[in-house]
């Protein structure tokens, strides 16, 4: 990974700075705003299965999370006791719930449930995302920033995920920055040095 800078504040800060106005992120940005829309006004609740459809479809699209069977998936969402209580109080376990969708066997839909919690509470529920992993990956081979050693699959636990991000921020002093401008940043070096 050539292109890896030291995720300092002046850094984050940086590509908080790209996301918001460089050109090439303007897809995105536009694709976020259109979802914060959905989720926050048109669709904000998760009872009725048409809205539901529509987040998930939607999400589905903009993030490329490769789910085939979008109908199936909003079932499974639409069948979730209090979802609304749950993702408020921030309960991880959500997430692993909604990754597991019934009929659809050895595979788990984690960075779509990830992101779909996270539309609704974005400080407790940090993005899983394969660019992600790579750069958590990359900076504990450079720095050890976490305190125990960690391969890529070990991330693929939702928990332990939300732990090595937290202490990613603590670690290189980023705590002013939120979660999502961490995700910005790590997602746009992923994505850089693919």
């Amino acid at each position: 990974m050539e292109n890896r800078p030291n995720p300092t504040p002046k850094e984050i800060k940086n590509y908080v700075k790209k996301w918001e106005k460089s050109p090439e992120m303007r897809k995105y940005k536009l694709q976020e705003e259109i979802l914060d829309f959905i989720f926050k006004n048109a669709c904000r609740s998760n009872e009725c299965w048409d809205s539901i459809f529509l987040k998930v479809s939607t999400l589905n699209k903009f993030y490329s999370t490769n789910i085939i069977n979008t109908r199936a998936v909003a079932d499974h969402v639409h069948s979730i006791k209090e979802f609304g209580f749950r993702v408020r109080k921030g309960d991880l376990n959500l997430v692993d719930d909604l990754s597991k969708v019934p009929g659809i066997e050895g595979r788990a839909f984690r960075s779509f449930a990830s992101k779909y919690c996270s539309r609704y509470n974005p400080e407790k529920f940090p993005i899983y995302d394969n660019l992600v992993r790579g750069m958590l990956i990359s900076y504990q081979k450079k720095d050890n920033f976490h305190s125990a050693p960690f391969k890529g699959d070990d991330l693929k636990d939702y928990k332990f995920f939300c732990e090595v991000i937290r202490q990613f921020r603590k670690f290189y002093g980023l705590e002013k920055y939120t979660l999502k401008e961490i995700d910005r940043f790590l997602w746009q070096l992923g994505k850089e040095n693919r």
